[in-house]
């Protein structure tokens, strides 16, 4: 015997299947073709890698930033100081 309860949640899970397939289909991959998932997967694993690199560039520029305030001050207070600059 089919109860209320079963025919709302056949129902349900038949709108969520469509609304995910529909969703694809507005990301241009059609759920039906492995082509296109295989593609589509592809291009999530790019961004992924690309996203990582561009992280991993901000990170350089940070260091590179801070190595050169850190090297800018150390001159200056060396020269202040008169720390290894010997004129005669």
């Amino acid at each position: 015997m089919v109860t209320a309860a079963d025919q709302q949640k056949a129902i349900a899970d038949q709108a969520a299947r469509e609304a995910v397939r529909e969703t694809f289909i507005l990301l241009g991959v059609d759920t039906e073709d492995a082509k296109s998932i295989d593609e589509f997967q592809a291009d999530l694993r790019f961004n992924r890698s690309l996203r990582r690199r561009a992280d991993q560039g901000v990170d350089a520029f940070f260091k590179l930033l801070f190595l050169a305030i850190a090297g800018a001050v150390l001159t200056a207070l060396a020269k202040y100081f008169g720390i290894g600059v010997h004129r005669a």
